[in-house]
């Protein structure tokens, strides 16, 4: 090779691969490359050219002067530099392999004064000393022809790529945690755009030196942020919520100190208990969520969530929970309650109050006891309640139900164990600010919220089972006992089964659940299902009919009887039933025309007794016929049983749709049914939260521009789910029941009738048929409006026959033809 040739990505990879083969042997490495460079000339250009082309083929890196610096300080420092070109070039390959870290990182700066100055100062590019240069050249470029913007772009460079630049160290420098928040502050001031007074403020006090220690902490910093932004208050909320994700963020929580990592979380914790408006519930979670799942303690290992929780931050967060729960004990010490965390939309809306049990040994009525939220008014113990119930949830998904109800039973024993000195200890932990030495959490409240926390994952994964695989785990194990009686014992409190339910409708919907709860379902024999079993469909079809046939039998009997009432009178001597026919001169012989010619008569006809007793009697002697009581009164009794069944099955038809209604709120909340299809609450997750921290603000803002520039396609994407869904339900329905012709006049208008769908379906499917329909009729009919009725079929723009899916007949729905024209 001549000064003027490239050196080849090929020949660089031959290279490298030979001396990765022999990374054991310097001799043999400079061997190959004595051989490889026999033909190359002695040049100090030609080694420059070199060293350009393995930076741009290694790591990227092109016309970077100060890599190039650093790689060349580091061989004269080691005195590596040969008068020999093949020295020189196994040298640089050496120091490539040993240093990645330093030459990614100093190659990620975009400010070539940044490097030059380290360089300068033969500054090492590794650990906290290289970070502390870093912050040490951000403060003096605020006092130097400061242009914020600028400064900005390379300060959120550095924070992105902190963590990485810290190599695990921890930061025990309280000036340097100082700096860090205050130049952090100034960069969250210039993100959210505030006037230049308040940037003014931060950089004067950095220019003059007057720096307060009271900023390593984040209250001080929020309290200096919000004097600084007096004069634009409406941008303060935003710049608080920046800065707090920033000191709450995991790689920060990483890399402070211990003394700060508790100082922080305790004001975290302080300020959710007292509702500050800069926190909202969502962020909570988040931000709480990193503190207590970034740093984990010697039981990360455990199935419980806690656990793996640092012990010092559970015992804070456990002194931080007030709970409005007097701690009772009996003569010999033993705790006779515990404290309950019961989130709202599970304790509202048709509460059952639990009956207060005596004091037993059995684990779940010790655990039922006084069952009632004793954290009211606590929104910290609804964030932690949260986080447990997300950890659990995630954890869930490897396990089954039988081996929740261990930890369950497990977890209830150790509450049950708290005894007055336990608590005493607890007690006296609640008056330390931080705590050195092994610590305990057993009995401490965050526990006691984990064990409601079991309770609910226990509920979800059996629900998650019945609907996946029509059995459970719990309920057919050597525990099955034990579970039935849980269940037992939970499902009359509050919304618990309106919960379960909409869990197992929520993954299989109603139809699954209905078989669930019917005859030789896994649920039928439980006495808390029989209500729900009376809201069935074809269980209130079954009650209306026999409501209505004993309707129709005790009208008719008393359409009889009042017939009878008007039109009979009763013989005074045998109370014998008879018509009359003439009055004439008023004297009747019972059973016999009066004046019969021969004797005795009926109609003219001879008789030979046995009718009536024959006996004379004038017809104002005659009783009127009065309605039969003992006929109508078991009528009656039978038509009260049916409308008690009846309005039995509309009150379990509306639990139904009460459950149907249950918004299950945490952030946290997911299940997956056996399609991988995730189950989620409206509110948006803490993986998306996460997302969107990660995520550049310039890419989020990108991302959000195209979705809001593609609202109306969305819009109607939107309309899918339940166009497949309603598409389902007309072929299951209508394709093999109806021919072809009646299919030709029949419009969805009438076959959607919500009448004919109760009559079929039932009030509580009927409902959700006709309110799907209705749905679809909508959006379709949008859809066609907003696309002049045309659709694209097979690359073909097509016109629709018809504009109101309403009067569509039902042949257009059912596929049976190939075009879109004749109804596909």
């Amino acid at each position: 090779l001549d000064q003027n040739d490239d050196f080849g990505p090929l020949f660089l990879e031959r290279v490298d691969t030979l001396l990765g083969e022999m990374a054991d042997s310097m001799e043999a490495m400079a061997g190959v490359v004595r051989d490889i460079v026999t033909h190359v000339a002695e040049s100090e250009s030609l080694f420059s050219r070199y060293l350009q082309h393995v930076l741009a083929w290694s790591y990227g890196c092109k016309n970077l002067v100060q890599v190039e610096k650093w790689i060349a300080l580091k061989m004269d420092t080691a005195s590596m530099m040969d008068s020999s070109l093949h020295c020189n070039i196994l040298y640089l390959h050496i120091i490539c392999r040993k240093n990645v870290g330093s030459i990614l990182r100093i190659a990620s700066w975009d400010s070539e004064e940044i490097a030059k100055e380290l360089l300068q100062n033969e500054v090492q590019f590794e650990g906290i000393s290289f970070v502390s240069a870093i912050v040490s050249h951000f403060l003096r470029l605020v006092g130097e022809n400061f242009e914020a913007n600028k400064w900005s772009n390379s300060f959120s460079l550095f924070l992105n790529s902190f963590a990485a630049l810290m190599e695990g160290g921890v930061i025990e420098d309280e000036d340097l945690i100082v700096n860090l928040r205050l130049l952090i502050l100034l960069n969250v001031l210039i993100s959210v755009d505030v006037e230049e007074m308040a940037v003014g403020r931060i950089v004067q006090m950095i220019t003059e030196d007057t720096i307060s220690t009271d900023i390593a902490t984040v209250s001080g910093c929020l309290g200096l942020l919000k004097d600084s932004m007096s004069e634009t208050p409406s941008k303060t909320k935003e710049a608080q919520d920046h800065l707090l994700r920033i000191f709450f963020s995991p790689w920060w929580l990483k890399v402070i100190s211990n003394k700060v990592y508790n100082d922080d979380a305790i004001f975290l914790m302080s300020a959710i208990k007292q509702r500050r408006d800069y926190i909202k519930e969502q962020t909570a979670v988040v931000l709480l969520r990193n503190v207590l799942t970034c740093r984990r303690g010697n039981g990360s290992q455990s199935t419980l969530p806690t656990s793996s929780f640092l012990p010092s931050i559970v015992v804070l967060l456990s002194c931080e929970l007030n709970a409005n729960h007097h701690e009772s004990f009996s003569e010999s010490g033993e705790r006779v309650g515990m404290p309950h965390f019961v989130p709202h939309w599970l304790s509202t809306e048709g509460v059952n109050t639990p009956p207060l049990t005596d004091v037993s040994i059995d684990e779940v009525d010790w655990y039922l006891r006084n069952y009632h939220n004793s954290f009211d008014d606590c929104p910290l113990a609804k964030v932690v309640s949260d986080i447990i119930f997300g950890e659990l949830i995630e954890k869930a998904r490897s396990i089954n139900s039988d081996e929740l109800l261990i930890m369950f039973q497990a977890s209830i024993q150790e509450q049950k164990e708290v005894n007055q000195a336990t608590n005493a200890r607890l007690l006296r932990c609640s008056g330390q600010a931080s705590l050195q030495g092994p610590v305990s959490i057993k009995g401490c409240y965050v526990r006691a919220l984990e064990t409601d926390a079991i309770l609910l994952t226990f509920v979800c994964k059996v629900a998650e089972e019945l609907s996946n695989y029509s059995r459970s785990f719990a309920l057919e194990g050597v525990n099955a006992v034990c579970a039935v009686r849980i269940l037992n014992g939970v499902m009359p409190i509050f919304r618990w089964p309106d919960f379960f339910f909409k869990v197992i409708m929520k993954l299989k919907g109603s139809g699954h659940l209905a078989n669930l709860l019917s005859e030789g379902g896994p649920l039928h024999n439980f006495n808390w299902c029989q209500q729900w079993m009376q809201g069935l469909s074809s269980h209130q079809r079954d009650v209306e009919m026999r409501l209505r046939r004993s309707e129709a039998a005790l009208r008719e009997a008393e359409i009889d009887e009042d017939n009878k009432a008007r039109q009979f009178r009763r013989c005074p001597h045998c109370n014998e039933m008879f018509g009359v026919d003439q009055v004439n001169c008023g004297v009747f012989y019972c059973g016999r025309d009066a004046h019969g010619a021969n004797g005795p008569a009926v109609g003219g006809r001879a008789v030979q007794g046995g009718y009536g007793c024959g006996r004379q009697f004038r017809l104002d002697e005659a009783i009127p016929y009065a309605r039969d009581e003992t006929l109508l009164g078991p009528l009656r009794e039978e038509v009260l049983a049916n409308r008690n069944l009846f309005e039995a099955s509309n009150q379990g038809a509306e639990l139904w749709a009460r459950a149907e209604r249950l918004d299950i709120p945490p952030i946290s909340f997911r299940l997956q049914n056996e399609d991988r299809t995730s189950m989620s609450s409206k509110i948006f997750n803490i993986s998306l939260v996460d997302h969107l921290q990660q995520t550049p603000e310039e890419e989020n803002i990108c991302r959000l521009a195209a979705i809001l520039n593609q609202l109306p396609r969305l819009e109607h994407v939107s309309c899918l789910p339940d166009l497949i869904e309603f598409y389902i339900f007309i072929h299951k329905t209508f394709r093999h029941v109806v021919t072809r012709e009646e299919s030709f006049n029949m419009k969805l208008r009438d076959v959607m009738d919500e009448r004919l769908l109760r009559a079929r379906f039932g009030a509580v499917h009927a409902s959700h048929l006709y309110s799907l329909f209705l749905r679809v009729v909508e959006k379709v009919n949008l859809f066609l409006t907003a696309n002049e009725n045309r659709v694209n079929f097979e690359c073909e723009d097509v016109a629709m026959p018809f504009t109101d899916l309403m009067d569509v007949s039902l042949i257009q729905v059912l596929s049976e033809a190939e075009h879109p024209s004749n109804g596909h």
